[in-house]
């Protein structure tokens, strides 16, 4: 009967805490993480998230390491009209405060500002939202509870020396003359071959025989025929004509002579 009574007991009260809402309201930053070079500014975004609370003021603590670097700035959101008195940024002991009220609650994230910050030194630098913030609802109850908040780590190293630009190299390039081609033969031009004379390759020609000229000449008398009839006759034609020709020409010049005489 006991552990069944202790039973029933049980299950109401998982039941109640069941029921029961859990509020966590956290801030958050953004980015988590950045790569930095020393004296580089960089900006982080500060969230708000109520989960489901209605909220209404957010105090917003965050701590960072001084040696590192330092924030430059910290502008609250323009939909946080109200702005109490008291905020502040702490450059040597590493933290600030920034406080601000939202008119009419809200109960989705919201954008609470925006933190401004300068690299000073190699490292790696830690924001965190620390246990001194707080997101008071309507009754003005702190909603966050405790345990881990946002952060950001910024990563920081010195930036690299530019490499000194290489001087270009003015000397001038010796260029190669090609030396004139010098003349293989007299009258040769520069650049040209000179002409070679080709020398003829027939041999001499051996000069007639008497037999041959003759051979040739009875050839002609014969008129190509080779016979001695037909040369006979040609020779005796070429005395008559030279004889008739020759009593020509003496009468002639003696009828001149006779005339001459009258």
């Amino acid at each position: 009967m006991r552990i069944f009574i202790s039973s029933i007991l049980i299950s109401f009260i998982a039941l109640f805490v069941a029921a029961s809402p859990v509020y966590a309201a956290t801030i958050t930053l953004t980015p988590a993480a950045a790569s930095l070079k020393t004296g580089q500014t960089y900006t982080v975004a500060v969230d708000v998230d109520p989960q489901g609370e209605q909220l209404y003021t957010v105090k917003a603590n965050i701590s960072f390491p001084v040696a590192l670097v330092e924030v430059t700035n910290f502008t609250i959101d323009s939909a946080w009209p109200l702005t109490p008195p008291g905020n502040f940024i702490d450059n040597t002991g590493g933290f600030l405060t920034q406080t601000a009220g939202f008119m009419g609650g809200f109960t989705t994230t919201k954008r609470f500002g925006t933190l401004t910050m300068r690299a000073k030194a190699n490292g790696e630098a830690t924001f965190a939202v620390t246990s001194n913030s707080a997101a008071y609802n309507s009754q003005s109850n702190n909603m966050m509870l405790s345990g881990a908040q946002g952060t950001f780590v910024a990563t920081i190293a010195t930036p690299e020396a530019p490499q000194p630009a290489q001087e270009e190299d003015t000397t001038p390039t010796p260029t190669q003359t090609t030396p004139a081609p010098e003349p293989t033969e007299e009258g040769s031009v520069l650049g040209e071959e000179a002409p070679v004379v080709q020398e003829s390759t027939s041999a001499p020609q051996p000069l007639a025989s008497p037999r041959s000229l003759l051979a040739s000449v009875g050839s002609v008398v014969t008129l190509g025929t080779d016979s001695p009839v037909v040369g006979l006759l040609v020779v005796v034609a070429v005395l008559a004509l030279a004889g008739y020709a020759l009593y020509a020409v003496i009468q002639r010049t003696r009828r001149k002579s006779v005339g001459k005489v009258q």
